[in-house]
């Protein structure tokens, strides 16, 4: 009869966990055998944070030792993969977003994440994660991509925050009116206009007539190019023929520099992301700029999520459930909230709460009536994101040539990588 009891009890605890949203890999490890868990990243400047979201982990489960290691991000790729080849890689660890995070994927040591997350996780940035169908990586903090502004400027000009491409045009025509530089962007260090940020915005607050920013698919059925793009070339000639923007041999190279010579009063906007807010109060902590997401042609204002840094799992971990409980712990509102007030970012988590007033504001831009959608260029192939820079550079230049011809070439190129 105890033994019905103990049973009963078990499953009645159990049931309360799944009710009330408690992930399974809580439970899944109860023992207090002594055990270590190993969690590496690349953020060196906020090691401490994570030490210390250890710390609050290994409170709760006893017997588990988290030791936090740290690799510059420049070496992080290389010593991973070292670590691959010598069958000793951490148990959790972060996963890069850009073009490194392929050779990650290609290991084959991820452990598929689909069912490790918590209820309240934003399930719509998984796209960001995976390949082939299974979740390799999932991103736990990342930023917005806005178009930052100088306040004085816009008082001064009368101006309101554009709601979609021709706002935009008309406010940036009235800061050339009057005697002001309307828009800069920087280029990157091989030379190419760093557009990703901008062109986000557009994409997602555009037509839409393709599954580009539910799935990534860049054509409709009648293998038409997004028309999204098209808005993007037609603004590009907008601010390139009226002389709207700093032309390229007059631009700064790094995005470093762009946000000196905005602070300075070089140019009333500039496109960047979140991260920079902290930035440009670095710079000058007096200094009056707002942001807004770029605007597309419809007058809707959807937020695009770009991921800064994912979390994954080793297949071979010997902790795994430890793993799987320590990675859920990370999304989970509460662990969201220590990380990005530590890290300043923006959550992955929908509920977690942000008390600094900057990165609220940023995260109010997602969560707006038209949605949000995860960043298009980490979510496509490496392949397809270099043929749109290089198309993405061409038109900002003004050095496209016939449209038709420029368009039905960016249209086969990435066909012929499908």
């Amino acid at each position: 009869m105890r033994k019905r009891y103990v049973s009963l009890a078990f499953c009645i605890c159990l049931l309360t966990g799944i009710l009330t949203g408690c992930s399974i890999p809580f439970l899944a490890n109860n023992t207090e055998k002594e055990r270590t868990l190993v969690f590496s990243h690349w953020d060196v400047k906020n090691q401490k944070v994570y030490e210390a979201l250890a710390q609050e982990y290994m409170k709760e489960h006893k017997g588990l030792t988290i030791e936090v290691q740290v690799v510059p991000r420049e070496e992080y790729t290389d010593v991973w993969l070292q670590g691959v080849s010598k069958k000793n890689i951490a148990d959790v660890f972060a996963v890069p977003v850009d073009e490194d995070f392929q050779a990650f994927s290609d290991s084959g040591k991820l452990l598929d994440l689909g069912k490790v997350l918590p209820d309240d996780y934003n399930r719509s940035l998984l796209q960001i994660g995976t390949r082939d169908g299974h979740v390799r990586a999932v991103p736990v903090t990342g930023s917005v991509p806005v178009v930052f502004y100088n306040k004085t400027f816009f008082k001064k000009c009368r101006l309101v925050l554009p709601q979609t491409i021709s706002d935009f045009v008309v406010n940036c025509s009235i800061l050339k009116q009057n005697g002001i530089t309307p828009f800069a962007m920087s280029k990157d260090e091989s030379g190419f206009w760093d557009t990703a940020d901008f062109v986000e915005g557009i994409l997602a607050n555009g037509p839409c007539d393709t599954g580009l920013m539910s799935n990534g698919e860049f054509f409709d059925k009648n293998t038409k190019l997004d028309s999204g793009f098209y808005d993007v070339v037609g603004l590009a000639f907008e601010l390139k023929m009226s002389d709207l923007m700093v032309k390229k041999e007059e631009s700064v190279q790094g995005h470093q520099k762009l946000l000196e010579q905005f602070v300075n009063g070089a140019c009333a906007m500039f496109p960047g992301n979140s991260d920079d807010i902290r930035k440009l109060r670095e710079l000058d902590g007096n200094f009056n700029f707002g942001f807004f997401p770029m605007p597309g042609s419809k007058s809707s204002c959807a937020g695009v999520f770009k991921a800064d840094m994912m979390l994954g799992i080793s297949k071979k971990s010997k902790v795994v459930s430890d793993a799987k409980g320590f990675v859920n712990y990370l999304l989970s509102a509460e662990g969201q909230k220590l990380i990005c007030s530590g890290v300043s970012r923006i959550p992955a988590t929908n509920h977690a709460v942000i008390s600094n007033p900057d990165l609220a504001a940023a995260r109010a831009l997602l969560d707006t009536a038209d949605g949000m959608y995860p960043s298009l260029f980490q979510r496509i192939s490496y392949d397809k994101r270099a043929i749109c820079v290089e198309k993405l550079d061409l038109a900002f230049s003004g050095s496209y040539g016939v449209l038709e011809y420029y368009m039905l070439d960016w249209t086969t190129k990435l066909k012929a990588v499908q």
